[in-house]
């Protein structure tokens, strides 16, 4: 085993690796394990000296605490690397590691090596494109506040019958991934947190994507839950976001959002706060506290269009009390009344359309101040039946004194409403054809404002189309002759229910 002095370059299949000083990398980045000055040839896994010989220089240091790494900690180039150490109040070995060159497009499988210590490396360098194989599962416990830089993709297969590759965690982090850049897009991935319930805890913990003043963002086709603070967190403290200017600059789209759920506060699907603005749509939500929130900060607000909310979560309790709470919530920045964020100025603007509400436990929205444009709320479709909470004082040829509870509430001014329907329960109208074509029978659902599909019927409702028509209103058939199951409207074909 050769030793090297000074600069050293070490090609790991294609890629090159530059280290100055004196001394032995211990581990590498991307490949096994292997000392400086040796070629790795492709299909064989490096060796390094047994004992590895002091003093160590490290590029950066990773703490290993049992099996699992704590995180990533940027040293002085020069440093020495030796013994225990400790990262964060925990003390472990401390293991060198030499980031890499990393490539336009990453490729991680099962074979991949070190697989999440390149997926970080890959998710911290621009410009990069990561494919992840749908059998692949990452444990990244104990990371936190991973950089994802600007121009980065992530992309995983995740489709209506494949689930995709799991990016998880069973460790208790703020954020597992914060965006710092422009131009990021993360697709068909399951990104999943550690609570799977409803977490008791109430500090404002846990996060799956943490996004602040980012442009150009893109959130779709992945699902995310697990989180007690939040699945998404969009916020603009740089001010880069402008509900005039860039309102759509963050995309939320087409994403199954669901068990984000604490206690007494928090667990929110997506919240918009510190004068962010996002586009939310075509997603899915169930079991989240609320789904959709806002901290009504000044600038801060959000277009929620052709989302699904089914009838899970919205519980809230204090002090063993629990009732249910609203899904899609707009705070006021006052106190009133004995309530938080009750009254005063709630944000910039929302607006609320061609969304369907499954959810009648409470209000399907609820905004809780005045916000200083509008609050914008139409073509939505309630299971509730009532547009507005009233109190019932007839029942049939009897007194009563019910209370009906509204599919809209709001504690000052400024929501403006209109062609709204209540009382739809379109769930119990579904109609079942092939629509995604592999030969199994897939579940339709016409709402009334959108089209979605169960594929195998078991599956997560997928959004096809944005259309009124219910489902007694359509055909559903093959009437394109490709084995596709195909939805006609008013003599218009839409192949596999797709404009």
């Amino acid at each position: 085993m050769k030793m090297a002095t000074g600069l050293v370059s070490l090609v790991l299949v294609g890629w090159i690796a530059t280290v100055w000083g004196s001394g032995v990398v211990e581990a590498n980045m991307v490949m096994a394990e292997r000392a400086l000055g040796e070629v790795a040839t492709p299909g064989t896994t490096p060796q390094c000296p047994d004992p590895i010989p002091e003093p160590r220089v490290c590029a950066e240091v990773i703490c290993i605490v049992g099996d699992l790494s704590w995180r990533q900690v940027p040293l002085p180039p020069g440093t020495p690397c030796r013994g225990t150490g400790t990262c964060d109040g925990q003390i472990g070995p401390m293991h060198c590691i030499m980031p890499v060159v990393i490539p336009p497009v990453v490729h991680i499988t099962n074979s991949t090596p070190r697989p999440v210590h390149l997926f970080v490396q890959a998710l911290g360098t621009p410009d990069r494109t990561i494919y992840i194989a749908n059998d692949v599962a990452l444990d990244l416990s104990y990371w936190h506040d991973v950089p994802i830089a600007a121009g980065v993709a992530v992309i995983g297969g995740r489709t209506p019958r494949e689930p995709g590759p799991l990016l998880y965690t069973r460790t208790i982090q703020a954020r597992l991934f914060t965006i710092v850049g422009d131009h990021v897009r993360i697709t068909g991935v399951r990104i999943q947190g550690a609570h799977g319930g409803v977490a008791s805890e109430p500090d404002h913990c846990c996060t799956g994507i943490y996004i602040d003043s980012g442009n150009d963002i893109t959130i779709e086709n992945n699902e995310i839950s697990g989180w007690r603070n939040a699945a998404v967190e969009v916020n603009d403290t740089q001010g880069r976001i402008d509900y005039v200017l860039n309102p759509d600059t963050v995309r939320i789209r087409g994403n199954y959002i669901h068990h984000n759920q604490n206690y007494d506060t928090l667990g929110y699907g997506v919240n918009v706060s510190k004068g962010a603005h996002a586009l939310i749509e075509q997603n899915v939500f169930n079991y989240n506290r609320h789904a959709i929130a806002s901290d009504g900060s000044d600038g801060a607000g959000y277009a929620a269009y052709a989302n699904l909310v089914l009838s899970g979560g919205g519980r809230h309790c204090w002090h063993g009390f629990c009732v249910s709470t609203h899904q899609f919530d707009m705070h006021g920045q006052h106190s009133c009344w004995g309530r938080d964020f009750n009254c005063g100025p709630a944000g910039e603007y929302l607006e609320v359309m061609y969304n369907t509400f499954f959810y009648t436990a409470n209000n399907a929205i609820k905004l809780r101040g005045t916000p200083r444009v509008d609050a914008n709320v139409a073509h939505n479709v309630f299971a509730h039946d009532a547009l507005w909470t009233t109190i019932r004082t007839s029942c049939g040829h009897i007194q009563c004194n019910d209370i009906i509870i509204g599919a809209l509430s709001q504690t000052e001014r400024g929501l403006d409403q209109w062609g709204n329907i209540i009382g739809v329960r379109s769930w119990e109208e579904q109609g079942y054809c092939d629509l995604d074509g592999d030969g199994r029978e897939d579940a339709f659902l016409a709402t009334g404002q959108t089209w979605w599909y169960s594929s195998g019927t078991d599956g997560p409702w997928v959004y096809l189309h944005t259309s009124p028509k219910r489902r007694h209103q359509v055909t559903l058939g093959d009437v394109t002759g490709d084995g596709q199951c195909d939805v006609v409207a008013d003599g218009i074909v839409y192949p596999g229910g797709r404009p």
